[in-house]
């Protein structure tokens, strides 16, 4: 659930509400999609949030989410899809 959002210094921002279950529940099934420019940290964010790792600087989240040869030769990641 989309908390609010606000406006950042290169675009908007979302702040999002996420619970987890503590009992025996169906865990809901939550997809998210981010959209952003070339090099704009898609990639490292989500190899930041699945890895609890924050990112060294220098692309380590990133590298995290490489799944193809291509994408750690580049450093580009051309597909992404995370099950967590």
């Amino acid at each position: 659930m989309v908390a609010h959002f606000e406006n950042g210094s290169r675009g908007k921002i979302a702040h999002l509400l996420i619970r987890s279950t503590t009992n025996d529940e169906m865990t809901p099934d939550i997809k998210i999609m981010l959209l952003g420019d070339t090099q704009s940290g898609k990639s490292t964010l989500v190899g930041v949030l699945t890895s609890k790792q924050l990112d060294d600087g220098n692309g380590l989240a990133r590298t995290l989410v490489h799944s193809h040869k291509h994408e750690m030769i580049s450093g580009e990641t051309s597909t992404l899809n995370i099950h967590v």
